[in-house]
């Protein structure tokens, strides 16, 4: 029994590639740019920057498997794992919410998005909380299948054109930036400005 309940579902995201591609950078330079610009877009500002665990496993001493967790406001917890040690490429992102969640995956042929019956109740019990897991069905949903880049594209022109604004424009860029260079930072044990 468990002393309190849980606060929120946590959201993940995980990308792992099959290949050690860079010897330049580790794996959140590589991978990272992606999936904090996903948990960013998803989940707004993390309340406590970052805090990345992981390891390099091979001489280059560049880490291969990092798990980066973020905390938001309300108690949300997020976490993006990255790895070049994967024996497959992988790319997934999961979001939990109070009665369902949303898996999606753009490796996944037809069925990109997934949404499934899943939940948990806490029920007080004596001092404690009781869990109850409810587990359902998948279903599939209808999505627009425009790649990525044209959409990107599209939406630059209208910026330009129209003024309309940017879902990722330079201020997401700069604290992406910065929110790498953190992790990097408590990876390596390097200070600001050294």
């Amino acid at each position: 029994m468990i002393r309190r309940p849980p606060r929120s579902t946590p959201s993940n995201s995980s990308a792992a590639s099959d290949v050690y591609k860079r010897q330049d950078v580790d794996v959140v330079w590589d991978l990272g740019p992606h999936e904090f610009s996903q948990m960013i877009y998803l989940l707004g500002e993390p309340e406590d920057g970052v805090l990345p665990v992981g390891a390099a496993h091979y001489p280059a001493g560049l880490a291969d498997d990092v798990h980066v967790h973020f905390r938001y406001p309300g108690g949300v917890v997020a976490s993006v794992y990255m790895s070049w040690l994967s024996p497959f490429k992988r790319r997934m992102t999961v979001i939990g919410g109070s009665r369902k969640m949303l898996a999606f995956s753009d490796l996944w042929a037809e069925e990109e998005i997934k949404v499934y019956e899943r939940s948990v109740r806490a029920r007080k019990e004596g001092e404690g909380y009781a869990y109850e897991y409810e587990r359902g069905g998948a279903a599939i949903p209808a999505v627009s299948r425009m790649q990525p880049l044209k959409r990107e594209v599209d939406e630059f022109a209208a910026a330009v054109l129209d003024g309309a604004p940017l879902t990722s424009d330079g201020r997401m860029g700069v604290r992406i930036t910065e929110l790498l260079e953190e992790c990097e930072s408590a990876l390596y044990g390097r200070r600001e400005g050294g």
